[in-house]
Order: structure tokens, then sequence, then C-alpha cells
């Protein structure tokens, strides 16, 4: 096995943990590799309109921003070169159990626990829907709400 597919395996394997300290790393002992990650997760910040020479020193130093952000209303990552105002789908409310739901027929709080957790959520999402517009809890990409992402 090459070099390049070993090291592939090694990526695709390692933890997001082990990933992100790897980068750090790297990047703190090659310019070449700091310079790669800026152009891959920073894009330059909008221009203020107020000239360089007058803007605090502070802001003139801060050209960049990230790239990538994770949406508070989706939890999803996304790009924001590419935030249109339906880039995202939410819902405005809780999830509640489905008490029609044959997830729960059998179950029984007694030896299994109890059923609205969020645990169960993630396990059992057929067994919830949402209180904002009824859709079941598995319907992924269903949101009942669209707009810009946010971070």
């Amino acid at each position: 096995m090459s070099t390049n597919n070993v090291l592939t395996e090694a990526i695709n394997s390692a933890s997001a943990e082990r990933l992100r300290t790897t980068l750090l790393s790297i990047c703190s002992q090659s310019v070449v590799a700091h310079s790669l990650a800026c152009n891959q997760l920073l894009i330059p910040n909008e221009p203020s309109g107020e000239p360089e020479q007058s803007a605090p020193k502070r802001q003139r130093t801060e050209n960049f921003r990230v790239r990538y952000a994770t949406c508070v209303q989706c939890e999803n990552e996304f790009d924001t070169l590419t935030n249109g105002p339906e880039s995202c789908k939410w819902h405005d409310g809780e999830l509640e159990i489905d008490e029609n739901a044959i997830t729960w027929d059998d179950w029984d709080e007694g030896s299994a626990g109890e059923r609205h957790t969020d645990f169960n959520e993630k396990e059992f999402p057929e067994g919830f829907q949402w209180n904002c517009c009824d859709v079941q809890g598995d319907q992924l990409g269903k949101g009942c709400m669209k707009g810009p992402h946010k971070s």
C-alpha cells in the first residue's frame, strides 16, 4: 500500500480531536501548511466602508473570519460563502412523545426507563413528533421553518 493510501486510511480512522491536534501542530511548524489551512478555512472580512487607517488597530489586524460554522438552528455545519436566504430548515418547537407511535407499544418504563430522554430522541426519533407542526421526529431535513443558517 502506498504512503498516500496509508495516510488516507489514518485520516479516515482518526478522531476529530486527533485531527484537530495534528492540524494545529502542523500549522505551528510550517508556514506553508499554515497558509494552506488559512486558504481553506478562512475568508476575508466584509469591507466596513471605513478607511483602514482610521479604524482601530484591532479591526485592521482582523482581516479574516471563519468560513465554516455550525448553525444554532439546525445544528449542521455550513459554508458561510453559500449561506442563502433558505439554506437552513429547522423546527421552531420541541419534540414530544407521539403516543400513537408503535415504538412505545411494548415499552415498559419500569424496565426500559423513561421514554422522553435525549438518548431516545436520537435512537427512536419515529416515536416523537414536533409540537410546532406535528411532523414525525425521524423526518430529517423537513423543518417547518426556513431561513439562512445562523452561527
